[in-house]
């Protein structure tokens, strides 16, 4: 095997993986946007995802990645398919997902990390120190999940965690709520 035919196929390896990637976020994602139009209508409270400060970076490796795709335009499908994967995953779905609100639904919260249903948080705490974070354990794998709560909301979500509480909905692990 030539160096040449071996650099190339690390390349169209390491492509391969890329292009895997980015499909399973976009995916991922798009199963996110489902379960958020599913939900929207039981909103009881919610307010606008918390800016990413990151995302200006992201959108420009996501127009790199475009410029990129053009030009290995007429090179093998998967090494353009796997930077327009990333483009379209960084200019498009980035930002959407971060139009998403946050808040507190009538069957769970959506966190910065996603959606989390009321039967299924074991723990949560609310930290106040520099600003207010709410944090829910998943009781299943123990994965704990933020979300970032403006002040004006502050009142409102302890109210409603009582509430869904009294209602049965919200069951914490005994000895471990704060």
């Amino acid at each position: 095997m030539t160096e040449l035919h071996f650099n190339e196929t690390v390349m169209t390896l390491g492509l391969s993986m890329v292009a895997a990637y980015f499909t399973v976020q976009t995916v991922r994602a798009g199963d996110r946007f489902r379960r958020f139009f599913a939900l929207r209508a039981s909103a009881l409270l919610t307010w606008p995802s918390p800016p990413n400060v990151w995302a200006p970076y992201l959108v420009g490796l996501g127009f790199l990645a475009a410029a990129l795709a053009v030009i290995l335009w007429e090179k093998p499908f998967l090494h353009f398919y796997s930077q327009a994967a990333m483009a379209f995953y960084f200019v498009v779905v980035v930002p959407l997902l971060a139009r998403l609100p946050v808040g507190l639904y009538r069957d769970g919260v959506w966190s910065e990390g996603g959606f989390v249903r009321w039967g299924e948080i074991g723990r949560l705490g609310l930290f106040e120190q520099p600003e207010i974070v709410l944090v829910l354990v998943r009781r299943r794998d123990g994965i704990g999940l933020r979300l970032r709560v403006p002040p004006g909301e502050y009142g409102a979500v302890r109210r409603l965690l009582r509430d869904q509480a009294q209602a049965g909905e919200l069951r914490l692990d005994p000895g471990l709520a704060s």
